[in-house]
């Protein structure tokens, strides 16, 4: 207390831990109590601690602190970097937009109808007899209010959060809302994996609008985990230290190469017969090198780094263990010296003796098993999930899906960085992966621009670029950024982008303009008619609403 008051500081109470390490402060009470009659035994712990515990050593332990972890007069700048990162994880979770579409979709497979706003509270009712009895205990698990009250949003928030004018105020009676590790939407996946697992693993076709070959896709999950300490006997099991999910794509000449999964969220579906491509023929014989490639080089891969990770913090590690077998072995040593001076019982003193004999046993073998660990960490296998032929859109004319051309694209981002600018507008490109992971976002984050405007307004712009003028197709990441996002995401649309004059045209909020309300394309594509329409009265509504932007 007279170190605290002397440096007007409260960081001798926060060191005092660091300063005795390895120290028993139960040997400064015992001591305290001596001779308590006359106060000899107070004084001289007193001492003992004085000499311990000194302006200086306080003031060795800040500036060390401050060496690894920076000034905290810099904590606000700090805190203002560590809220833009909580801000782009939120970019890259997305779970209601994703949650939302797997519901919708799900229901359907399963002969279950959403009754009332995906958006607001809804129920699942079943379209025949005994569609809904795999969710039932889960249900079961809430009251009975509840059940027929679900929620893709957090219930605090599901008036706003997904930006449609439809959706109710939230009442105070109970919800269940529905996201990964939530019961219901736990048994709702297992149903959907359990009814089309083996499908997803037989393959389907899909049609990417970047590709200009075929290629294979193959989505497996991959497991990371620990061997238990060698005499754990039965009960010793592996522990799962890491899952990931993987995306490998095999063109046939190059090999199995691995790809961020989110890139694969482009792809849409096609009837295409399989037969149409020489290279659904070598499928099997291409799976075989995917499994191979999986376990011999990204496995092996996740292993060595989470050993890597392992060794680079063993020396901490090893401090703790030790600091911690040294405040044991410290009070061991005194009830030793306490039964020496006192002529303790030898039995007595014999015990103690035997306890020190397997203390530091103990922390070798401690000591030990922390220097094996990494060599634990091992391959817990990989798990194909689904397989995939995927061709060009363009060569194969799946459908309306225009094939994907860079330089239009380009164009069209251009436009809008330039319409944006001229509105004072902040604008980040984050169209391309390289630009995207620059910003802390992932290689495909649903949008490719992010303006701030001088009135604080944020606007996430996906461009959508046309050489004349064509519908547009919003991919599947791109539905879930505009359902996560709600207004503060907006569709530009360039038309004419191979004439000098191009025209932009600007839909805030196309989820809810195009979805909401309305029953989904599972394409994602949106006619000329319908930007048309929806960009001029997102317009006017626009120029009503703001003085800083038309």
């Amino acid at each position: 207390e007279a170190i605290r008051r002397e440096l007007d500081s409260d960081k001798v109470f926060d060191v005092i831990g660091q300063i005795f390490d390895n120290q028993s402060l139960r040997s400064y009470m015992l001591a305290s109590l001596e001779d308590g009659r006359d106060g000899a035994g107070a004084g001289k712990a007193a001492e003992r601690v004085a000499s311990a515990l000194t302006r200086d050593r306080v003031r060795a332990v800040g500036e060390r602190e401050r060496r690894a972890y920076g000034d905290p007069d810099d904590l606000a700048g700090r805190l203002e970097g560590l809220r833009g990162d909580v801000k782009r994880e939120q970019y890259l979770q997305l779970l209601p937009g994703y949650v939302r579409g797997f519901v919708e979709r799900a229901a359907r497979l399963l002969d279950l109808e959403v009754r009332g706003d995906l958006d607001g509270f809804f129920a699942l009712v079943p379209l025949r007899a005994g569609a809904l009895d795999p969710l039932l205990p889960a249900l079961d698990g809430y009251p009975e209010e509840a059940r027929d009250r679900l929620c893709v949003w957090r219930p605090k928030v599901a008036a706003t959060a997904g930006g449609s004018s439809s959706t109710p105020a939230v009442a105070s009676a109970p919800a269940v809302w529905l996201h990964p590790g939530e019961p219901v939407f736990d048994a709702l996946a297992a149903q959907v994996l359990d009814a089309f697992g083996r499908a997803a693993l037989r393959g389907a076709v899909f049609a990417d609008r970047r590709a200009d070959a075929p290629y294979l896709l193959h989505l497996a999950l991959a497991t990371v985990q620990e061997e238990p300490e060698p005499g754990a006997g039965a009960a010793g099991v592996p522990q799962v230290l890491e899952r990931q999910l993987l995306a490998l794509r095999d063109g046939g000449d190059t090999g199995p190469t691995e790809h961020p999964v989110e890139r694969f969220l482009v792809l849409s579906g096609t009837d295409i017969a399989p037969g149409q491509v020489p290279l659904a023929g070598r499928s099997l014989s291409m799976r075989a090198e995917a499994v191979a490639h999986a376990e011999s080089q990204v496995v092996a891969r996740l292993v060595e780094d989470r050993r890597d990770a392992e060794r680079a913090e063993l020396p901490e590690r090893r401090r703790q263990v030790a600091t911690g077998f040294g405040l044991r072995s410290a009070d061991v040593a005194h009830r030793r010296k306490r039964l020496t001076e006192d002529g303790g019982a030898e039995e007595d003193l014999e015990k103690v003796k035997e306890e020190q004999r397997a203390l530091g046993v103990e922390r070798q073998r401690a000591l030990g098993g922390l220097d094996a660990a990494p060599e634990r960490i091992v391959s817990g296998g990989v798990r194909f999930l689904a397989h995939a032929l995927v061709v060009p859109a363009a060569q194969y004319a799946v459908g309306d899906l225009e094939a994907y051309d860079a330089p239009v694209e380009e164009a069209a981002v251009r436009v809008a960085v330039a319409w944006e600018r001229e509105r004072g507008g902040v604008v980040r490109d984050v169209s391309k992966p390289r630009l995207a992971r620059a910003d802390g976002f992932s290689d495909w984050p649903g949008f490719d621009l992010v303006s701030r405007r001088p009135d604080g307004q944020q606007r996430h712009i996906e461009v959508k670029g046309r050489a004349g003028r064509t519908g547009v197709q919003m991919e599947e990441n791109e539905w879930k950024q505009a359902c996560h996002l709600g207004d503060r995401y907006w569709l530009y649309v360039v038309f004419d982008c191979a004439t000098p004059s191009p025209r932009l045209l600007r839909i805030r909020n196309p989820f809810g303009t195009f979805v909401v309300g309305r029953a989904v394309n599972v394409r994602h594509t949106i006619s000329v008619g319908a930007i048309l329409k929806a960009g001029e009265e997102a317009s006017e509504k626009w120029e009503q609403s703001t003085s800083t932007s038309p």
